[in-house]
């Protein structure tokens, strides 16, 4: 695969696996050994500086919500208050929310859910295309029966919810009163700042979902060189985050079918709501980190232009996990953005 193509990947995955280096795992494992194969990119270790977030609170209650499609949402629920609704990314669960769970669950109810095809959660007949998935998410909101709920979408969660805001307008209403949108885009998906023909971003999903399709044939996961998936997770952070919270995303991520995350990748490469953008009316905050290199700065400013009334909230130094990376930021947003919504 060109170096273009792979890098387009890892925009257009928006994710924390880090698809480009997924990208060269896959051409590794096809041609083990080949000379001409371009040699894995030195990534400085983590520094162990904490622990990490601890488990999850086994007092929390476990919901399984089927779909209007005959899919399985699983949903994790916490707390008593203000109720914020956590949106996890592509490759990614509910896990990856542990720090808002102990930050925010003392004061707020806190609902994560694992989208369909992460975590313990499966795909109805409906596919992956994000307006489905954001019925999954208005269903999952339907079912617990919450309202003026703060909605906190990560990458793909926050494509989705944006996908519920534009597509869903009267649902998402009924529900939702704050939005935080986290490390993620209204789309198109751009390289370096630049549109990407049409043609040549087809080719690449295509290319991807070929390779991703094979992984799954022979018994692989979605990053089949061992040594490569640790890199596929630094990938996602900034500046020193600790070998801890590095590991528990390879490890969340780790067991995702390749073929699912095919789909969700055509998905987000499909996912444009650029042009709807000014009709979402609740308050909102988008947050990025100045090191996010999956969907860079400029994204999250788009968004803050496109919305009315959003706060842009820069994080320097943070890569595309402010869950784990800026926990306390991040808390300090939600919390604000619950407060106005009551």
């Amino acid at each position: 695969m060109r170096r273009s193509t792979t890098g387009l990947i890892a925009g257009a995955g928006a994710a924390a696996a880090g698809l480009a280096a997924l990208a060269w795992s896959r051409r590794r494992a096809r041609r083990p050994g080949d000379p001409g194969t371009r040699p894995v990119p030195k990534v400085p270790p983590a520094p162990a500086r904490d622990e990490g977030p601890g488990p999850l609170d086994p007092a929390v209650t476990r919901h399984q919500v089927t779909t209007s499609d005959g899919g399985s949402i699983h949903v994790v629920d916490h707390g008593e208050g203000p109720t914020v609704v956590l949106v996890h990314g592509v490759t990614l669960t509910s896990d990856i929310w542990l720090n808002q769970f102990d930050d925010l669950a003392a004061t707020h109810r806190v609902i994560a859910l694992d989208q369909r095809g992460h975590g313990r959660s499966t795909a109805g007949d409906g596919g992956y295309a994000l307006t489905r998935m954001a019925d999954d998410l208005l269903e999952v909101l339907d079912h617990l029966e919450v309202e003026r709920v703060v909605l906190v979408g990560h990458s793909m969660g926050g494509m989705v919810s944006l996908t519920a805001a534009t597509t869903r307008p009267e649902r998402f209403a009924a529900r939702v009163a704050g939005m935080v949108l986290v490390s993620t885009s209204g789309g198109p998906y751009p390289t370096a700042g630049r549109r990407v023909p049409a043609p040549l971003a087809s080719g690449a999903v295509s290319v991807i979902g070929r390779q991703l399709a094979r992984s799954e044939a022979r018994g692989l996961g979605i990053v089949p060189v061992p040594r490569a998936a640790g890199m596929a997770a630094r990938v996602a952070f900034g500046r020193e985050p600790s070998a801890a919270d590095v590991e528990l995303t390879r490890r969340v991520m780790a067991p995702m079918s390749p073929t699912a995350l095919a789909a969700c990748i055509g998905a987000i490469a499909a996912h444009d709501v650029s042009t709807r953008l000014a009709a979402i009316s609740v308050p909102a905050r988008v947050v990025v980190g100045t090191r996010d290199l999956l969907t860079p700065p400029f994204h999250a400013r788009r968004l803050a232009q496109g919305i009315a009334g959003a706060e842009l909230v820069v994080l320097p130094g943070c890569g595309h996990m402010p869950m784990l990376e800026r926990r306390e930021e991040l808390r300090d947003v939600i919390a604000g953005v619950a407060a106005a919504a009551r």
